[in-house]
């Protein structure tokens, strides 16, 4: 495994500052685009490498029908690079073989829920979880609909970018999902979206004026006029790239697809800096439904209009409440050794600050440290009297134990000074499907 590795950083870091990015003295500058987070380069081999289990070949139950499953397998076997990832059919949560397209379907977005930046800061909020699979050794991946995932309470990668893909295309967004390989996941999917005038839609539109004009954009992709700008989106992290990104972690895509087709990719390169987007051409994408094998009127397995369950206001505070004094005991428990000094007035002016993140999130997926400072001038003021230290930590609610844990990771509690004291705020913001954003900053 070789590659740049992203570092997750917190939002804001109080105390440090990230230097603008320099080239080397004599270096000349190329049209790559870069992104401005932190990457870590790395270089992991194994030596003996280990032998790779074959796969079993494994037939299931299907409803679809015989001759399409048979074509789609043969499209499968004979791409001209053989080595990149296609997929045409997965296993729904009944152990059946379901063609992929018939996940793509667009579906109304909780309320509340308007533009890309929120509905893509929603999905990420979905607990992730690898992949299920029906057998260890076998690429049999099961696929859960929207309205299982947020039953299950957690999905992967391609079922996050599902979600992702079915809210943008019922808001008349030009949506695809991406099938490749990233760093560091492997196999993974991306959300790719087509922005230009005649398809950007910047609010979701309802009802069956929504849902017909998503049909109608996605049906013309690819013949509109003008430029088009094209996007990547990483349903899990919440963070989004440019094709030109240098150090996109989607290092090579194998296929693409919607509702209506999947794409093959058979150009020279796989990723997507040096890749064609346009898939009428045939000399770049193979598409799977052709004239002479059209694609099938199937229905899709996705609710048109999932039901969201709602989240209380009791229920948000509870949690709140229980997830402060897990904080407040596992940091003094850590600090057994000393007492424990807790700064009830500087607690009481961080809790806004993380309301105003949460807002701030969903309005625009990048913050900086001195947006921050901006939003409160009491934060100015608490540095100019102590050193502070620690960031806020925000994540999708699984258990209180993974907050513990990312808490604990932060090592702010090993403060050994004699004055030191400590403060805490948590908040808990709830959304439909009950999905949670916590966040937690445990300041020294």
């Amino acid at each position: 495994i070789e590659g740049q590795f992203h570092v997750k950083v917190p939002f804001v870091t109080p105390g440090y500052e990230k230097n603008p990015p320099s080239l080397p003295s004599g270096a000349i500058a190329v049209a790559m685009e870069t992104t401005g987070e932190t990457l870590l380069h790395l270089f992991i081999t194994l030596e003996p490498p280990l032998a790779q289990p074959e796969k079993l070949k494994l037939k299931f139950q299907s409803e679809e029908d015989d001759r399409l499953l048979r074509y789609a397998a043969h499209w499968q076997t004979t791409s001209p690079h053989p080595a990149r990832l296609l997929l045409t059919t997965t296993l729904n949560m009944a152990g059946q073989t379901t063609l992929v397209t018939r996940y793509v379907h667009p579906q109304r977005p909780p309320r509340d829920l308007i533009t890309l930046t929120q509905l893509h800061r929603f999905v990420s909020l979905v607990p992730h979880l690898p992949a299920r699979t029906a057998f260890a050794a076998s690429d049999c991946t099961l696929w859960a609909t929207t309205e299982e995932v947020l039953e299950i309470g957690a999905g992967d990668a391609a079922e996050h970018a599902i979600m992702l893909c079915n809210f943008f295309l019922y808001g008349n967004a030009l949506a695809w999902v991406v099938w490749g390989r990233g760093i560091p996941e492997g196999r993974t999917a991306y959300v790719l979206v087509r922005e230009d005038g005649a398809a950007r839609v910047p609010a979701v539109a309802t009802g069956a004026a929504g849902m017909l004009a998503a049909a109608t954009a996605a049906a013309a992709a690819t013949s509109m006029p003008g430029p088009a700008v094209f996007r990547l989106f990483n349903p899990v992290t919440g963070e989004k790239y440019e094709l030109r990104d240098s150090h996109c972690p989607l290092k090579e895509i194998g296929c693409v697809f919607n509702g209506e087709n999947i794409w093959g990719n058979i150009q020279r390169y796989a990723d997507p800096a040096r890749m064609n987007f346009d898939f009428h051409d045939l000399a770049s994408w193979r598409p799977l439904f052709l004239r002479s094998f059209p694609k099938p009127e199937l229905p899709s397995v996705q609710m048109e209009h999932p039901v969201y369950k709602s989240v209380s206001d009791r229920w948000v505070k509870n949690l709140e409440e229980k997830i402060e004094r897990a904080v407040v005991s596992a940091v003094e428990e850590w600090r057994s050794f000393t007492l424990t000094r807790w700064n009830r007035l500087t607690s009481r002016m961080l809790h806004p600050l993380l309301v105003h993140l949460e807002k701030t999130l969903l309005t625009t997926s990048e913050f900086t440290h001195g947006q921050l400072l901006s939003a409160s001038k009491e934060l100015e003021t608490t540095r100019s009297v102590y050193s502070l230290f620690g960031s806020p930590l925000n994540m999708p609610f699984t258990d209180i134990r993974a907050v513990l844990d990312a808490v604990h990771a932060t090592d702010v509690h090993g403060c050994a000074a004699d004055r030191c004291e400590f403060a805490l705020a948590v908040h808990v913001r709830g959304y439909p499907g009950g999905v949670a954003s916590v966040w937690v900053w445990v300041a020294g």
